[in-house]
């Protein structure tokens, strides 16, 4: 999951700060999710970091099933 998600990080341009500056999670939290250090207990807060990066909901779905 953390390749997917990084993938769009660096696809959208904005870094972990800007990131975590929208999200609730915060900067050191979306690091932790991107590269793969920790997993969020709950899809909610990776559907967060995927919207601001632009995902589609096919690239929703897929981090849905890989978050599973």
């Amino acid at each position: 999951m953390a390749g997917a998600l990084n993938q769009l990080k660096r696809r959208s341009g904005y870094s972990d700060e800007q990131i975590g500056n929208r999200a609730h999670p915060g900067r050191s939290t979306v690091h932790r999710y991107c590269s793969g250090q920790s997993v969020a207990a709950s899809f909610g807060t990776v559907e967060e970091i995927a919207k601001i990066c632009g995902a589609d909901r096919d690239e929703l779905s897929r981090l849905y099933r890989l978050w599973e």
